[in-house]
């Protein structure tokens, strides 16, 4: 069996902004479950903080993407927009696009009515 080198997900903010200033967000790695854990608490931290902004998040650094890595960006995602943040999506992979489309009818969690699978899956990796 054949394994393939993975490289931890990564978010990093690339600046600091003032009134009005885009904030720019970069994640770069493989977003899979092995590799998620460390990123989970860089995006709180980015939901917790943020409000009402303009968000540029590149993603084209990201390598390998699972389910889980997915729904992760989409949680968060759909978080950012809960605080009416407008967010412009940067190089995105046909890959990315497709997981992105195959995943994306699923409910949105909610802190009242999180789906039993989606719980299975991303509740491992906030511990």
């Amino acid at each position: 069996m054949q394994t393939t080198a993975t490289t931890p997900a990564q978010l990093d903010q690339l600046n600091n902004p003032h009134n009005g200033e885009v904030i720019s967000l970069s994640s770069s790695g493989d977003w899979t479950i092995g590799t998620l854990h460390d990123v989970i608490a860089k995006l709180k931290a980015v939901v917790r903080t943020t409000q009402g902004v303009a968000i540029q998040w590149d993603i084209a650094a990201v390598g390998r993407i699972d389910s889980a890595g997915m729904l992760l960006f989409i949680r968060y995602y759909d978080a950012l927009l809960a605080q009416k943040c407008k967010i412009e999506i940067l190089g995105a992979k046909p890959e990315h696009i497709k997981i992105y489309q195959l995943l994306r009818h699923y409910p949105a969690p909610s802190s009242s009515d999180e789906t039993f699978w989606l719980k299975r899956i991303l509740n491992p990796l906030e511990r």
